[in-house]
């Protein structure tokens, strides 16, 4: 028995040691998720222990300590235990996304998987391949989407509010503008999913950081540059298909870190035809797009940082069957130069001058529609520029975050119609059309936008005075001859103030009031008498137009618990000189099949109300279970009818389980979608029927950094309707959306 006793004493000696080596405190180093940046001035409780972590996010956490909570003003609130604890001490670091959820109205899009609750909606390997970054935002109950395309060119409508009442910026800059009358490039098409790091909404008129808004902003952000103490090169290749319209897709993505360098050089692939409907009949779906760049970052020293972007878009013959013309080619140059210099200075934290520009050519015709019956031949060749200038600096105290800036964009288009008529005592005729005037319009703002929090209570704001410009430099005489002064300027000032709480419990409320000012666009004020609106009628641009006034309240309240997360928000908006247009019968249309003109104007009053539902309950560790809805009800004042393109009432339920032992994840989501019978009479929309929709999937990690994802879209194959999908040319059916479709993706990620 003494020799038992005395062996288990000998054997424990070896633990004992190493556990009086390991009472010394542990570094642990608190680093933000996107840019791999130090974490200063942040508070940790442990116990009855306050620590603070020094200007390189450095923290010393005491032996034993078996939960940090943690506490930031622009990360948040959050508690670590457990073996997250565990993992984060063993490794020395601890990674921290910005929580602006506390701060403003916000959903996150993000394309890597995470666990807990926080996150809203993921971007898997399939949605990498994606060559429309709109489709992922109207994959969410939050946006609508404008169809004029089974495949391509989804313009995304939020609350409501479409087209430049929308602000989608790609990497802090302005995105490339639509060169198609018709908006088949919209913006968001023009952003490449394998080369986006996070899909982010600002939702309502409550941020002016990165220019005029008055329904939201999109902030689009590629993946941050790595850097590494060695020398190591990384990679991603995936490979898809799509059986509903045979569709092949293919990205990758290769780079280089060079120490204080990082090279990558990424490029996506996707093709397809026509796809069947829920009811078996072929809709007209042909699409060839591509994309490439490259992505140079560095480090200068210890405080200074560079990056540079450089990519094309490019896309072959789409087919377009709501609108008169297919889109023949569009080839899109997107432009980065960004330097940031972090400071030493007390308060102010860092500076960063950017440049964006933006190249889009595009080519549309009606050469592959049947001649049975054409009246004439049309192709149509626009261009447009766009690029932005733009300085901002962020201050930090111990309780308030500023950023400020001044900003210069500019955007400018031309083109022109080619018109040969086939039929008729006309028949040989080339006539040609002026598409935009040669319009440009430049603005300049100035920009303050911060939040100060006194205990539990945080308060917010944004601000920004724009003056914009705007000029025809190539007037059409006719378009001249029906307009008065052809060049404008607006001085817009917009303000937004929030105030948000945290109770105990997880409770938390936010109310948001704003004031937002938007001039009108290059659209809304030189294009020249093309059917780019929801019906048939050509639309004439009007440049005197007085600039849209939003005054809107948001009102947010949401609980945390340690396994859900709930969040209920209802928005009022009142908007003055809302831009919209109205028939005028004293012009005749340019082409044929036109039943007349409309002209931009400015409506005394529109109103917009709705709410947004989220919920998410993590019912074990590895079931998942979300829920989203939406709604928006929106009027025009002065006829008392719908506005028109208001999505209906939706809801999506998703579970997720995770079949850990397998490394395999498990999916069903239900969408629901309401009919919709609060239709405009005066832009002729037709009431559309309500559906459901079953998609589901799976996704397994394989060793090797293998992942293989398996879907099934519109598992019963249901005929489904969108209600903003535009009708077919030449018919009142609206387009409709594919039917079952089965999705097989590989992707490698060749170094984690």
């Amino acid at each position: 028995m003494f020799i038992i006793v005395l062996s288990t004493l000998l054997a424990m000696l070896p633990d004992c040691a190493m556990a009086a080596e390991s009472t010394a405190p542990t570094t642990l180093q608190l680093l933000d998720e996107a840019s791999g940046r130090p974490i200063a001035g942040a508070h940790c409780r442990v116990g009855s222990l306050e620590l603070l972590s020094d200007r390189r996010g450095m923290l010393q956490v005491p032996f034993g300590a078996d939960t940090l909570s943690f506490s930031h003003l622009s990360y948040g609130q959050w508690q670590l235990s457990g073996v997250p604890l565990a993992a984060s001490l063993e490794s020395g670091t601890l990674r921290r996304s910005l929580a602006q959820l506390q701060m403003q109205p916000v959903t996150v899009f993000g394309l890597r998987k995470a666990g807990g609750t926080r996150e809203s909606l993921r971007l898997e390997d399939a949605d990498r391949l994606s060559h429309d970054g709109g489709e992922r935002l109207v994959a969410s109950p939050l946006f609508g989407g404008v169809r004029k395309s089974g495949s391509h060119g989804v313009d995304p409508v939020l609350r409501g509010f479409r087209r430049d009442q929308l602000n989608i910026v790609l990497d802090g800059g302005a995105c490339a503008a639509a060169a198609c009358p018709n908006r088949m490039d919209p913006p968001s098409s023009q952003l490449a999913p394998n080369r986006l790091d996070q899909l982010q909404v600002l939702k309502g008129p409550h941020s002016f950081r990165y220019g005029s808004t008055l329904g939201g902003t999109v902030l689009a952000r590629s993946e941050p540059s790595q850097w590494s103490a060695g020398d190591r090169p990384y990679g991603r290749f995936s490979l898809g298909g799509e059986s509903n319209g045979s569709v092949g897709r293919a990205e990758a993505v290769v780079g280089q870190v060079l120490g204080k360098t990082d090279l990558a050089l990424h490029g996506s692939w996707s093709k397809g035809s026509d796809y069947e409907d829920g009811m078996g009949m072929d809709v007209a779906s042909r699409f060839d797009r591509s994309s490439g760049g490259l992505s140079l970052g560095g480090l200068a020293g210890d405080a200074d940082e560079f990056r540079l972007d450089v990519s094309r878009n490019v896309a072959g013959l789409t087919d377009f069957p709501a609108l008169p013309m297919d889109l023949r080619s569009d080839r899109t140059n997107l432009f980065r130069l960004e330097w940031r210099h972090t400071a030493k200075h007390a308060h102010l934290r860092q500076w960063t001058i950017s440049a964006h520009g933006n190249r889009v050519r595009h080519v549309m015709d009606n050469l592959e529609r049947p001649t049975a019956g054409r009246m004439m031949d049309a192709r149509t060749d626009a261009l447009t520029r766009s690029g932005s200038l733009r300085g901002e600096t962020g201050w930090q105290g111990r309780d308030w975050v500023l950023h400020a800036g001044a900003d210069l964009r500019r955007e400018e288009a031309e083109g022109t119609r080619r018109r040969e008529v086939l039929m008729g005592p006309m028949a040989g005729r080339v006539m040609h059309d002026t598409v935009w005037n040669g319009g440009r319009i430049t603005r300049a703002g100035l920009f303050a936008e911060g939040s100060l929090q006194k205990g539990e209570w945080t308060r917010r704001f944004s601000a920004r005075l724009e003056h914009s410009r705007a000029e025809a430099r190539r007037p059409d005489a006719g378009f001249a001859s029906r307009q008065g002064e052809l060049d404008h300027a607006w001085t817009d000032p917009s303000l937004s103030l929030g105030l948000g709480r945290e109770w105990a419990g997880g409770w938390q409320a936010g109310a948001w009031l704003a004031h937002a000012r938007r001039s009108p666009g290059l659209t809304e004020t030189y294009i020249n008498s093309f059917p780019v609106g929801s019906d048939a009628y050509d639309l004439l641009g009007t440049p005197g137009l007085a600039s849209e006034a939003n005054t809107q309240l948001d009102l947010r309240l949401g609980r945390r618990l340690r396994s859900a997360e709930l969040e209920a928000t209802i928005y009022v908006s009142r908007v003055g000189n809302f831009i919209s247009s109205r028939i005028d019968t004293s012009l005749a249309p340019v082409m044929p099949s036109s039943p007349g003109v409309r002209r931009f104007v400015n409506l005394e009053e529109a109103r917009f109300a709705g709410f947004e539902l989220e919920a998410i309950w993590l019912a074990l560790p590895d079931l998942r279970l979300s829920a989203q809805a939406a709604y928006t009800h929106a009027e025009d004042v002065d006829r008392e009818e719908p506005l028109p393109e208001i999505p209906p009432l939706e809801g999506l339920l998703r579970i997720e389980k995770l079949w850990q032992r397998l490394a395999l994840d498990t999916w069903l989501a239900a969408r629901f979608v309401r009919n919709q019978d609060r239709v405009s009479q005066a832009f002729g929309e037709s009431p559309t029927p309500g559906f459901a929709r079953l998609d589901g999937g799976l996704n397994w990690n394989a060793p090797g950094g293998v992942q293989l994802a398996l879907a099934v879209r519109n598992l019963l194959d249901r005929e489904i309707r969108e209600h903003l999908s535009r009708p077919l040319h030449g018919s009142g059916e609206i387009l409709p959306s594919p039917g079952r479709s089965v999705l097989l993706t590989l992707s490698w990620d060749a170094m984690p």
